[in-house]
């Protein structure tokens, strides 16, 4: 397995996309435990783990909503 780069978001970027529907990610968030890309949890369960190509993740994160 190739070593994944996980690179965060600078502080004031726009709300990341999902890859499943599209929409941006502001609510009800997860991400992949392994390459850490956000989804909507709905979309998570809908496409059983991970979008991102080659990933194959299927442990999620719940990410806190900022505040």
């Amino acid at each position: 397995d190739p070593e994944i780069e996980v690179v965060e978001a600078p502080a004031g970027a726009a709300a990341p996309v999902c890859q499943v529907c599209g929409e941006p990610v502001t609510s009800n968030a997860v991400r992949c435990a392994r390459c850490r890309t956000p989804h909507h949890r709905d979309c998570w369960e809908y496409q059983r783990g991970c979008s991102t190509f080659g990933c194959h993740g299927t442990e999620r994160e719940v990410v806190a909503p900022p505040g």
